[in-house]
């Protein structure tokens, strides 16, 4: 098997090993912010967390994308 099926019930605990994974992996290429935010703030696939300024979040979501 080379692929994981949506919808199975280990999918969950996957996306998430996968997500922390390619923080601890990349975080120091695309900055430890980004890292951060996909450690602490991500369940699955939904990403939630606050930042002082538009600019911030921006840049932040930018990183994160090169990340994943």
């Amino acid at each position: 098997m080379t692929v994981h099926l949506l919808g199975a019930k280990s999918s969950p605990g996957c996306a998430n090993y996968a997500m922390k994974r390619i923080a601890e992996e990349f975080g120091s290429q695309y900055g430890a912010g980004a890292a951060k935010f996909i450690t602490h703030n991500f369940c699955v696939d939904d990403g939630l967390v606050s930042v002082a300024t538009e600019e911030e979040a921006v840049n932040m979501l930018q990183r994160t994308k090169q990340i994943c």
